[in-house]
């Protein structure tokens, strides 16, 4: 495996999945003539992880007992998967499950075997990862194994992702045994006390001779003071002998000397009958300038500062008092704003219900005013808990009144990739593609996602994608009027050709199948374009409709037989065999929004009597039969929906808001 990492270079211009897709290759065939050699590398025991890193992408493959998750903040996302069997079905398919992602700043990554996990749970591990360093962690993990007589086979990988620039906190070996032996009280001392503090010291006398120095050659008056202190001092002090009695001066030509001599330390000469020790040189020099700087800070020159100080110090402190008790006050006028709020939002929820009870029209906007302002009130630390449960009894009554329904967990979502543009559901499993090209699929059984393909941009930037369950068919268009068909099956992209042998098609904004049919929404030119399947190549595109028909303000369409097209204005155009249906719309909108705000998306199916209309300014898809009456809606607080994908067959739809997927249950 290293040899085939090291061999395998990054060619030019080439992204890192092309590059790790190589190297994965290599590694496959590697092991596979191995095997055809009779040596057997894995056996169902080899457990590894091959990964690439580059700036904050990331990149990995593994196989065997191992689990990876990302620890972000107090959140956890699976990374890898463990085989379900014991044995890869070939050697060709060692490794095969790739995942790839962005990482940020202060996030952990964690790898282990099954082994490590049987002693520690992954809610335990993540207390350690978050709640520490990376070193700390690891710390924290080995203490918990550390001194256990009991055998563990346990293997582990921690990283921890930070900016270049950021150094370690503190450093460790590579690898961390656990059954190695605690370092002894001595061996600490040395290697790690005695150090540090030897560098301590020398900081201080280095910085001690530097100022005694410049403060003694830089005032007399200092000089003159200090003098008769240490001569003072030094006849009381005998067991520290300060000068060399053959180098006594007179006290009265001190300064005079120092003026010549001035590399000469002070402490070089005082009277004294002994030679000086290096202990008593030390501790003058220290004595020495602690006294020199005491004496610079009450000169009269300096003196002023001493009153100075105190005044700023004294003034800032008055400033945060002033500015804490008018946040104190503004903070106590919220607060008793918000609770006459909840007042208010209480009173109307009251009024409300009672209109309704006489039969008065105006019950539905007075709910709809009582539950904003309770979602205002619930700011109040006070009536938090009272303005929450106020919130849950008017979205009861009113979503009874204007048949809405919520996500049963809003806070439970899943991560499908980075920067996904678009969805596609085919049976249980959702594929997902970014504006890198990158094909996700994920598992709505267990809900895993992983990468399993990639399309080269030379052909474009993908804007549109639609399905087709009959071939198990995904297509994405391009804004260079290039199609990709890939198959589920082999997930293999290929570009897609006409009969005629070219690769161009129709300029277009969106695409969408039928049976074997192709779709092309083209609103520049007012036509949809339609190709037909014809022995498995696609017929030059015919005309749709046989008239001009204005679709400037189309911003969606869906097909079920039918041709249904989605009008910024909200409206629903209907066109059943090239001849549109001057009765259908949709009609009786239950709510104080009666009209679609900002219609960015249709579905229909013909496994389904109902459409389904995406209203991304309000949060909310909106159901309507075939008829155009509407049934109900369904309600997404806070989520802003960028993309929506249906399975009537299961009744459920998923939401893509972010790099997040919501799945919801319909009715």
């Amino acid at each position: 495996v290293i040899f085939e990492l090291k061999k395998t270079t990054l060619r030019e211009n080439e992204d890192l999945s092309s590059y790790f897709e190589r190297i994965v290759l290599r590694i496959n065939e590697a092991i596979d003539l191995l095997a055809k050699k009779k040596i057997d590398l894995w056996n169902g025991g080899m457990n590894a992880i091959i990964g690439c890193v580059r700036d904050n992408e990331l990149i990995i493959t593994q196989t065997g007992k191992i689990s990876g998750y990302l620890f972000r903040k107090d959140k956890i996302s699976t990374i890898t998967e463990s085989h379900r069997v014991e044995i890869p079905s070939h050697p060709l398919k060692t490794f095969i499950n790739v995942t790839s992602g962005q990482v940020i700043k202060s996030d952990r990554i964690f790898f282990a075997n099954n082994d490590f996990f049987n002693c520690i749970s992954l809610d335990r591990a993540r207390s350690y990862l978050t709640k520490n360093s990376p070193t700390g962690a690891a710390a924290e993990i080995f203490k918990n194994f550390h001194g256990n007589n009991n055998s563990f086979d346990i293997n582990a990988i921690l990283i921890g992702i930070s900016d270049l620039s950021t150094k370690d906190d503190e450093a460790l070996p590579d690898i961390v045994y656990i059954d190695q032996k605690n370092e002894t009280l001595k061996k600490f001392w040395c290697d790690k006390c005695q150090p540090f503090l030897n560098l301590l010291l020398k900081l201080v006398k280095k910085f001690s001779h530097k100022s005694a120095k410049t403060l003694i050659e830089g005032s007399k008056e200092i000089n003159e003071k200090c003098q008769p202190i240490f001569s003072d001092f030094l006849k009381k002090a005998k067991a520290y002998p300060l000068i060399n009695q053959k180098e006594k001066k007179p006290s009265t030509h001190f300064n005079e000397f120092l003026k010549k001599n001035k590399s000469i330390r002070i402490n070089d000469f005082r009277a004294t009958d002994q030679k000086p020790s290096s202990n008593a040189n030390n501790f003058n020099k220290y004595l020495n300038s602690v006294l020199s700087i005491i004496m610079v800070i009450f000169r009269k020159k300096t003196r002023l500062y001493l009153y100075i100080v105190p005044i700023i110090i004294l003034s800032i402190f008055i400033i945060n008092n002033i500015k804490h008790k008018n946040q104190t006050r503004s903070s106590a006028k919220q607060e008793q704003e918000l609770i006459l709020t909840y007042d208010k939002a209480n009173d109307l929820f009251e009024k409300a219900k009672q209109d309704k009870s006489l039969g008065k029209n105006d019950y539905l906007a007075e709910y709809t005013d009582a539950l904003n302002l309770a979602n205002t009130a619930k700011n109040s630390s006070t009536n938090k808990d009272k303005a929450i449960a106020l919130i849950q009894d008017i979205r009861g009554l009113l979503d009874q009144e204007i048949k809405a329904y919520r996500l049963p967990n809003p806070d439970q979502n899943f991560t499908f990739g980075e920067n996904i543009t678009h969805m596609q559901i085919i049976g249980s499993i959702i594929y997902g593609i970014n504006d890198d090209g990158k094909i996700y699929q994920f598992d709505t059984r267990d809900h895993q996602s992983n990468l399993v393909a990639s399309i080269s941009k030379d052909k474009g930037k993908i804007i549109s994608v639609t399905k087709s369950e009959s071939q198990n068919m995904l297509f994405l268009y391009t804004d260079q009027a290039v199609i990709f068909s890939y198959d589920i099956n082999t997930k293999i992209p290929t570009v897609l050709t006409l009969a005629d042998g070219q690769t161009t098609w129709e300029k277009a904004n969106q695409i969408a199948a039928f049976s074997t049919n192709i779709y092309l929404l083209d609103t520049s030119n007012n036509m949809i374009w339609r190709h037909s399947l014809v022995d498995n190549v696609y017929s030059k595109g015919s005309k749709y409709f046989s008239k001009t028909t204005d679709l400037s303000n189309v911003v969606n369409f869906a097909i079920d037989g039918n041709i249904y097209l989605l009008q910024k204005s909200g409206s629903i155009q209907k066109y059943a065999r090239g001849g549109l249906d001057q009765n259908f719309s949709i009609t009786n909108i239950l709510g104080t929004n009666k009209t679609i705000e900002d219609p960015t998306q249709i579905f229909a199916s013909e496994d389904s009597n109902y459409l389904y209309i995406v209203d991304k300014k309000l949060n909310r898809i909106i159901q309507a039969d075939k008829f155009g009456e509407f049934v109900g809606q369904y309600m997404l607080d806070d989520i802003i929906i960028d993309d929506l994908v249906i399975n009537t067959k299961i009744k459920k739809y998923w939401v893509l808001s972010g790099s997040k997927i919501y799945e919801g249950n319909l009715q």
